[in-house]
């Protein structure tokens, strides 16, 4: 008696597709949370940058591997029961990158591997969104502690990204209006 394996539709494969897009899609995410950590509260303490000192420091780190990023935020004094959590978030974007679809060449055969590549794609999301949370709150609480609201510092995160470079001072004031203590 001969037993035949269920083959995976075109829908789970494209399912597995596009949960790895989401899975590597939020290691980018949690990448930057790492490079946003590393220039306010883990990044050169009391020193007021200028934008382009502060558009170098970005530089400089973004061209770091994710494994430096996350040894320089330990030496720099990440909380120690944060680190078991960026290591494991760090695991699971360094199988997306580099492992993930040989090590599962076969699961792609059947439709029982597909759903097995799902499982797995789900915790890793689950892991490296619920990292990004716990680094974001970390920057969260720097920025409260330095007066700047948590939706100010995120509409500023947002224009840097969309613009590509570190907001000068009135393009700050352009992303969240006049700030506090200047003439408007």
């Amino acid at each position: 008696m001969s037993s035949t394996v269920e083959q995976p539709d075109d829908e789970l494969v494209k399912e597995v597709f596009a949960h790895f897009g989401l899975a590597v899609y939020l290691a980018q995410a949690l990448e930057h949370s790492l490079l946003n950590a590393l220039t306010t509260v883990y990044g050169p303490g009391p020193t007021k940058l200028t934008q382009a000192e502060l558009e170098k420091r970005f530089e400089n780190l973004n061209a770091r591997t994710l494994t430096a990023l996350v040894d320089t935020l330990r030496d720099a004094g990440l909380p120690a029961e944060l680190m078991p959590t960026v290591r494991t978030a760090l695991e699971d974007r360094n199988r997306l990158a580099h492992e993930f679809f040989w090590a599962h060449a076969l699961d792609f055969a059947s439709a029982e591997g597909c759903r097995r590549l799902l499982a797995e794609l789900l915790e890793m999301q689950q892991r490296l969104s619920d990292c990004t949370g716990r680094v974001e709150a970390e920057v969260h609480r720097w920025a409260a502690a330095h007066g700047i609201s948590t939706q100010d510092f995120d509409a500023i995160h947002a224009a840097m990204l969309d613009r590509g470079h570190v907001l000068s001072g009135s393009e700050v004031d352009e992303v969240i209006g006049p700030r506090r203590g200047k003439p408007a």
